[in-house]
């Protein structure tokens, strides 16, 4: 199939962070396809900084909390059909962007393929995919439609050359880093504070110099950082030479800059399709009888939690040891 050309081109995904961070090779791969293009990407203003400073975007148009209105949503879209678009990468597939396609009629729509169906399957009935449905390949099958073939285009953030050598300062680099971020959207998919507390603990002891994502006093060797906004979460996260996090946004902007990271799933399953992917990644998971029990971890746990309690700290940190031992010959940032 011939590739069509098209000069103009609005990607959408809205929200929510973890979810933008991987439609990035969509827009590499339509970057590399039309190099002259103007390349804009639709997002919520919340989650805009993740963007920013991506070389491969134009424009970031920020659809703004005050524009949920009928009137002012039907303005919005009005000031967009006139920018002329000629293709549209649908990457969020909802009501809302499904309503914008069709007050944007004029332009080649493209739209992604979730497999809602086939992700329900797994979850209710325990029916696992024959084949694991990564989000990231997902999105870049749609683009087949348009003759655009590309299949392995890891995800990619990026900082400003500012926010580098700021954070070169900021992180100490006469030793190897290690990031820590406890938390999740839904407290389902947290491993467990004190157990994060206490692989800090092993690798603070190890001579590891540790970010720990939080409010805390901080010591010789582990620094307590509660994060202003998405670009220094980023900046600190982009210092590290290890990383651990749940099934949340940390693990993905890790990869996003080739961190080596260790990544803890409880009631969600990464055959579901949203675990981070690479030679540098390793995921810690207990597959029970009764997981995936929630496609993205809302679902309250009747069995206390037994597939994330019953992960120990041993078996994390040597994931992540086996890890620094592979990439011991990186030099440190």
């Amino acid at each position: 199939m011939s590739i069509k050309q098209f000069n103009k081109i609005l990607v959408i995904r809205l929200s929510s962070a973890g979810d933008i961070i991987l439609t990035t090779p969509v827009v590499e791969a339509l970057r590399k396809t039309y190099p002259r293009a103007e390349i804009d990407f639709l997002i919520k203003e919340e989650f805009a900084p993740l963007l920013a400073a991506n070389p491969q975007i134009n424009n970031i148009i920020k659809l703004q909390k005050s524009e949920n209105s009928p009137y002012r949503f039907v303005r919005f879209v009005s000031e967009l059909r006139h920018r002329n678009y000629d293709l549209l990468v649908d990457l969020h597939k909802n009501p809302k962007t499904l309503l914008l396609r069709i007050m944007l009629s004029e332009p080649v729509h493209i739209v992604t393929e979730k497999r809602t169906i086939e992700r329900l399957a797994f979850v209710r009935l325990k029916k696992a995919p024959n084949v694991v449905m990564r989000v990231p390949r997902l999105h870049l099958e749609s683009l087949r439609k348009i003759g655009i073939n590309f299949t392995d285009i890891p995800p990619k953030l990026y900082l400003t050359p500012e926010e580098e050598s700021l954070y070169r300062r900021l992180v100490p680099p006469d030793r190897p880093v290690v990031g820590i971020h406890p938390f999740a959207h839904w407290k389902t998919k947290e491993w467990g504070y004190d157990k994060y507390a206490e692989l800090a603990k092993a690798f603070a002891s190890l001579n590891w110099f540790v970010i720990f994502f939080d409010k805390g006093e901080s010591t010789r060797n582990i620094m307590y950082i509660s994060p202003n906004g998405w670009r220094e979460l980023m900046g600190y996260i982009s210092r590290c030479n290890l990383f651990f996090g749940n099934d949340s946004v940390g693990v993905h902007i890790a990869n996003a800059f080739n961190v080596p990271l260790v990544a803890i799933f409880g009631p969600t399953h990464p055959a579901l399709g949203f675990a981070p992917e690479g030679d540098n990644v390793k995921i810690v998971y207990k597959a029970l009888e009764c997981s995936p029990c929630s496609l993205h971890g809302e679902k309250r746990c009747k069995k206390g939690l037994l597939c994330m309690n019953s992960i120990t700290v041993d078996e994390v940190i040597e994931k992540g040891l086996e890890l620094a031992i592979k990439n011991q010959s990186r030099s440190f940032h």
